[in-house]
């Protein structure tokens, strides 16, 4: 009689694998395996030292971490997250959740950058819309504007929350708990949404004096 081995697979909810999270991953994958490979979307590398040094600060959409004999695999895609196992015995188990703490432990730091930025975007947005409230309020613009206007800012910042979600990053070369490490990562939504919500505002002043 023999067991059969069965493969081990978590997928996470979005999550930011710091520096340390990444050299962490690499050191247990050699635990059990002399080399790993460490590819990008455009390249492969050989440590996560290389990695971070060759790509000058530019994160990678999609990073993909594997060690042969156990085959163990860290798999980021986009917005998506996951780790697999070929098998479940006790050695590969051992390594697979290991990395599982790891990847959970960054996860609420990940989820909590994610809820403040969309949280900011939703700020600008109820600005907005409680501008046109004032100028319809003032007689100022038309109601069929102010509606216009309000489904736009609605569709403009879902559409910036989407896009975020979607081709965020979810590796950062910073160590947790760096100061500029929020603003690295975010800077390029929360510019977008700032612009998008002073536009706005602009649009809905000119329609008032328009008007």
């Amino acid at each position: 009689m023999k067991k059969i081995e069965k493969s081990l697979y978590k997928k996470y909810h979005p999550t930011v694998l710091y520096r340390e999270d990444l050299d962490f991953i690499e050191t247990t994958l050699k635990e059990k395996s002399t080399t790993i490979e460490i590819v990008t979307e455009d390249y492969k590398y050989d440590s996560i030292e290389e990695l971070v040094k060759e790509r000058n600060g530019i994160l990678p959409k999609i990073l993909k971490l594997t060690s042969h004999q156990p085959h163990i695999s860290v798999d980021v895609s986009g917005n998506a997250m996951a780790l697999y196992s070929s098998d479940s015995d006790n050695e590969s188990a051992g390594i697979f959740w290991k990395i599982d703490k790891c990847i959970k432990k960054s996860a609420k730091l990940g989820l909590f950058s994610f809820v403040l930025t969309f949280g900011f975007g939703v700020f600008f947005m109820v600005i907005s819309i409680l501008l046109f409230s004032v100028l319809l309020y003032s007689k100022l613009i038309d109601p069929k504007i102010y509606m216009l206007a309000s489904i736009g800012v609605i569709c403009i910042y879902s559409l910036i929350a989407y896009n975020d979600t979607k081709y965020h990053s979810q590796v950062s070369f910073n160590h947790r708990g760096s100061l500029n490490d929020f603003w690295d990562e975010n800077k390029g939504t929360l510019l977008i949404q700032i612009i998008a919500g002073l536009i706005l505002l602009l649009v809905g002043y000119m329609l008032g004096i328009a008007r």
